[in-house]
């Protein structure tokens, strides 16, 4: 009887301690190193102070110092083709803190506000900008569009190439027309050599990232019976 009652007495003790400890800790809110940046869905609207939006003669007066700024003025590019009338693309310097060198950067007006951004990437920023995008917006909307050729030759000699393009879109909703779309892109030509004893040309590689307004396709998605 004893044994019985010193056992009660020990387990309401082991209980009111657990509760009190658990009140202690619910009532410390988390501290700011353990919570975890909320995701937000959507995507960029530009990069650092350069905003989709912006009239040319605000991204001409964006500082040349700062941690991101446009190294260099605004180039009108030529065009193979003639873009549509009201639209002009330029071509700059962005300076970033990722690298001493600024990245080459096309910027598109269209009616005299900043409509697209455009910057050339090497393997490292491609790598650190999926990495701070996938962060704050999550892994978007992946399209790969690669394919495989077998190369084969006459003296049994054969392996496979992969070509193609990989692409990763995030989308922020302006209106029920329109949208700002961010893409990743990472493009790989490669093609079979017509002989194994002459030297291979490497394969063609470009990476970038594309922030631009398109529009919302409206067309209509036809009934649903369900």
């Amino acid at each position: 009887m004893k044994t019985q009652i010193l056992l009660s007495i020990l387990m309401l003790g082991l209980h009111s301690a657990f509760a009190a400890d658990t009140a202690v800790k619910s009532s410390n809110p988390p501290t700011k190193d353990s919570q975890m940046p909320a995701v937000k869905p959507g995507g960029p609207v530009g990069y650092g102070p350069l905003k989709l939006g912006m009239t040319k003669d605000a991204v001409a007066a964006l500082p040349l110092t700062g941690d991101i700024s446009l190294a260099d003025g605004l180039v009108e590019a030529r065009q193979k083709t003639p873009l549509p009338i009201g639209t002009v693309s330029y071509r700059s310097k962005l300076g970033t803190p990722l690298r001493s060198e600024p990245y080459d950067v096309s910027l598109t007006f269209k009616s005299d506000r900043l409509a697209s951004i455009y910057i050339t990437l090497d393997d490292a920023s491609f790598a650190l900008f999926t990495k701070q995008i996938t962060e704050r917006y999550g892994n978007g909307s992946v399209n790969d569009t690669r394919s495989e050729e077998q190369c084969i030759y006459r003296n049994g000699s054969n392996f496979t190439l992969r070509s193609g393009v990989v692409q990763t879109n995030w989308n922020e909703p302006v209106t029920r027309t329109e949208k700002i779309q961010t893409t990743l892109t990472d493009l790989l030509i490669d093609a079979c050599p017509s002989r194994l004893d002459m030297p291979r040309v490497g394969p063609i590689r470009q990476k970038s990232l594309t922030i631009e307004t398109v529009s919302v396709d409206q067309s209509p998605s036809g009934s649903n019976p369900f």
